[in-house]
């Protein structure tokens, strides 16, 4: 599996079986399988129970273990275990308390952890309050929805962040209101706008342009506040660079949650362990935040008997590599009920170089910051060639009006300077996005993320330029 960004190393996932036994007992926990656990603690844990603290301090995981701790009936083992640093231990363990229990040690994390949440918690409420008038518009995934309706105290699942989902044609009135709140449009970050030197930035219209429609924007900006998690909005539920197919089905199919005398949409079930899924191959499976999520979902879908719908839902999406790969995992690291004919109706093509060139392609499909041939590869040996290769192929003629606005400022353009204007564009297609930002892209587009200022008098909205 290749890496994501710019790194290019290769890496393997072994099976659970293979992994450290701090990576097993993790697992083991997370799973409820309170006899693998109790092997694996009342064998002598040598040198790697410094690797289990630190897993669960850095994902923020030590109050859900304590709570499986608990009811798996092993506090008794788990406080008899002590581990004693080193003296060229202590600067590799920051957070964990030589001396003491696993439990203890557990347990102070885990008060950390409930710390950040309620800080988290009351910002969000604040959040929710300034953005009341949005009503329906706005959906929570992840983390914000997750820890406050499957997991058994919402302090069990941190979040960094106010993920959040809406249409394009909100976003005016969405940073309108953040902007009451004293949030500010994120500057120069490309990884809150993909655009940044590969396009232009000087108003949200400009933000949104895509060649082809079925090619959306992903990080299109973000919102920053002293001291507050940062805004990361997304406009498209799948957030892969491809247009989601049934938008306004996810919209009318989210629900409803209450929390604090608020309420607040998130996504349905089925929807929701979708956009983890396919979040958790973006990040390569990396976060075992994300791996829970999927657990959790899952076992909701089996409970409302939802894996018809799920299945097709992954097929009109063009997810099924996600869907398949995902779910394969928790089964594998957490002992997770998928029923065999699901994960066989997902599973990939196993012809040819499909095989080996699967997980070695960028996941994410953006035409501005990703090289024609990278595109290509992705839409050759993953998922949804039938939506990738069209939409591809219409990137390279775009309209003139898009040509006008990516690369004129909105100008008229006669016939020659489309011409140009279209050679321009191939060239972006062609190079990669990294390539681009180093040559010609700081020329042509200002470095300097630029936005509109969005004002509201009355009835109409009104723009002025920052």
């Amino acid at each position: 599996m290749r890496s994501g960004g710019s790194d290019t190393s290769f890496f393997r996932l072994a099976p659970l079986d293979s992994n450290p036994l701090a990576i097993q007992l993790l697992c083991a926990l997370i799973g409820r399988n309170g006899a693998r656990a109790a092997a694996i603690l009342a064998a002598d844990p040598g040198r790697w129970l410094l690797y289990f603290l630190g897993l669960a301090q850095e994902n923020a995981l030590a109050s859900l273990l304590l709570e499986r701790i608990y009811t798996l009936g092993l506090r008794d083992l788990v406080s008899s275990l002590t581990y004693v640093q080193s003296a060229n231990e202590v600067s590799a363990s920051d957070g964990v308390w030589a001396g003491n229990s696993l439990a203890t040690n557990l347990q102070r994390q885990s008060a950390i952890e409930i710390s950040r949440y309620d800080d988290f918690d009351d910002k969000f409420v604040t959040l929710l309050d300034g953005l009341e008038c949005m009503g329906q518009s706005v959906v929570w995934p992840k983390g914000i929805s997750l820890s406050r309706s499957l997991y058994g105290e919402p302090f069990h699942r941190s979040s960094g962040d106010f993920d959040c989902i809406l249409r394009q044609q909100d976003a005016a009135e969405f940073v309108r209101l953040c902007s009451s709140l004293d949030y500010a449009l994120l500057r120069g970050d490309p990884g809150f706008c993909n655009q940044l030197e590969v396009g232009p930035t000087s108003s949200l219209a400009e933000l949104f342009a895509s060649p082809s429609p079925s090619m959306t924007p992903s990080a299109v900006f973000g919102l920053s506040k002293n001291g507050w998690p940062l805004i990361d909005p997304k406009f498209n539920p799948l957030d892969r660079g491809l247009a989601c197919k049934e938008l306004e089905r996810f919209f009318d199919n989210a629900k409803k949650l209450q929390w604090r005398n608020r309420t607040f949409q998130v996504p349905c079930f089925v929807d929701h362990l979708l956009i983890t899924l396919v979040h958790s191959e973006k990040d390569r499976f990396h976060g075992w935040k994300s791996l829970i999520d999927i657990d959790l979902l899952a076992q909701q879908v089996g409970r409302e008997n939802g894996w018809t719908e799920f299945v097709r839902r992954c097929q009109a999406e063009g997810v099924t590599l996600s869907a398949w790969s995902g779910l394969y995992l928790v089964r594998d690291r957490f002992g997770t009920v998928i029923p065999n004919e699901v994960i066989t109706e997902l599973m990939p093509s196993q012809k040819n170089l499909s095989i080996y060139f699967t997980f070695a392609v960028e996941p994410l499909y953006y035409w501005n910051c990703s090289s024609l041939l990278t595109l290509s590869l992705n839409a050759a040996f993953t998922a949804d060639r039938r939506n990738k290769i069209p939409a591809l192929r219409r990137a390279f003629f775009p309209s003139r009006d898009f040509l006008a606005l990516y690369y004129c400022n909105k100008q008229k353009l006669s016939i020659i300077e489309a011409w140009v204007c279209l050679m321009l564009h191939w060239l972006l297609l062609i190079l990669p996005g990294l390539l681009v930002r180093k040559s010609f892209g700081q020329a042509f587009w200002r470095a300097a993320q630029q936005y509109q200022h969005i004002e509201t008098s009355g009835d109409r909205t009104n723009t002025r330029t920052t």
